[in-house]
């Protein structure tokens, strides 16, 4: 008999987490397992599902088992919020700005799980599998307030306690996350580093925290390596004369490439080099702006979002990381696994398990701007070093393999669903 496996996840759109989960949800053996998808906010989906995969979203009306009137719903908010003891209440005369963004979460989250709800009345899953922050948060609630009887496991794809710093209202997920997730019944972290973040800042229990490392499907990163390029970036992947600088990831706080931009900055005989930023998100015009007051407009180029990145990343000579924090980057071992010598800030947390502690690139204290021109200067300048790095990363990359994970969660399934 197939087990049946419900994944809950805020979009498919973007972002290593949601790449991770399509490769999840298409890698799993269909012979032992049924595998829905609930996206809980956004409907679009950017990555290929196999058609064997049932997917549902937060727009099935009719799934909605629990749909009230503005003043049930306001009731149930506040049942929810005095339930886990979070500071809701004001005084009669002040209608706090706290307020009004506490019950708009929670409100969210409530018609969320009325959803997942639906689902899991019309479905009967064996195990359910939330990623991210809010999808966690619907899936613990909607238990809560449905009373279902079926195990979960929460997972987080990033350093949890620096992520929750980065929301717009941190003391709400705060609140929330450390009543919550303590409710999980397993959770799953993408590196030894995010498991001790998680048992340092939730107080989850180890025996309940299985880490499992993401992959990347290495036969796929190869063959896009070698698709054609067709726009103006090809005369310049093309010129030998230019030593290519390239990172790629969401243009956001996080990711801080303002250090990586400065670093560049500093680099001296830069004068045959490129900078090349691939991504899109709500920092673009600030790092643009930035590259402008610096003198750089010329030499930093913003190639924004690609389909498929690889056939850019691997005619370049360096691959930099410039996080303030990750749970385990999969564009470092995608740019690995293509023989780009790499350097990474040594943030909390999966670069140093990455590199094995700088055995397979070069790790530089987060947020130094010397130390990354400097990191960046040698590996430039030291060809053997390069040849070495790019050797010795590939050979890396295949522990981070597509197989080896999906074949981690399977043997994590067969253990909890009994």
């Amino acid at each position: 008999m197939k087990r049946h496996i419900l994944f809950v996840i805020d979009s498919l759109v973007g972002g290593g987490a949601e790449k991770i989960m399509s490769y999840l949800v298409n890698g799993v053996n269909k012979e032992k397992y049924r595998v829905s998808i609930y996206i809980s906010l956004d409907t679009k989906i950017e990555y290929e599902i196999s058609d064997m995969v049932n997917i549902y979203s937060s727009s099935n009306q009719e799934l909605k088992t629990v749909y009230d009137n503005e003043s049930d719903i306001k009731l149930k908010i506040e049942k929810i919020a005095k339930f886990y003891n979070i500071k809701y209440f004001t005084s009669n005369n002040t209608y706090s700005k706290k307020r009004e963004d506490m019950e708009k979460f929670l409100r969210d989250i409530y018609l969320s799980s009325t959803v997942l709800n639906g689902i899991i009345q019309k479905e009967k899953p064996d195990l359910i599998v939330s990623f991210l922050i809010n999808s966690n948060l619907i899936t613990l609630i909607a238990r809560n307030l449905f009373q279902f009887d079926i195990p979960i496991c929460c997972s987080d794809h990033n350093t949890l306690s620096s992520e929750i710093k980065s929301l717009p209202y941190p003391f709400l997920y705060s609140s929330v996350i450390r009543l919550l997730y303590k409710k999980s019944d397993y959770h799953v972290a993408v590196s030894e580093g995010s498991k001790s973040d998680l048992i340092k800042f939730c107080g989850l229990p180890n025996k309940n925290i299985y880490t499992i490392y993401n992959g990347i499907d290495l036969g796929n990163v190869k063959k896009q390596s070698t698709e054609q390029l067709d726009d103006d970036i090809t005369e310049i992947l093309a010129d030998k004369s230019i030593r290519k600088i390239i990172t790629s990831g969401r243009l956001a706080d996080q990711k801080n490439q303002s250090l990586l931009i400065r670093a560049y900055k500093k680099i001296q005989n830069r004068s045959n080099t490129k900078l090349l930023i691939l991504g899109t998100g709500e920092k673009q015009e600030d790092l643009q702006r930035l590259t402008e007051k610096l003198g750089l407009d010329v030499d930093v180029l913003f190639l924004g979002w690609r389909k498929n990145p690889f056939n850019i990343i691997s005619k370049c000579d360096v691959f930099v990381l410039s996080s303030d924090w990750e749970g385990l980057p999969l564009v470092l071992i995608e740019a690995m696994s293509l023989g780009v010598p790499v350097i990474s800030t040594d943030c909390p947390s999966g670069p140093s398990e990455i590199l094995d502690g700088g055995k397979y690139g070069i790790l530089v204290q987060p947020n130094n701007e010397n130390k990354l021109a400097e990191a960046i200067a040698k590996l430039l300048s030291d060809n053997q070093l390069r040849s070495e790095l790019s050797r010795s990363g590939k050979e890396r990359a295949r522990n981070f393999s597509l197989e080896k994970m999906v074949d981690s969660y399977e043997k994590f399934f067969a253990t909890v669903i009994q």
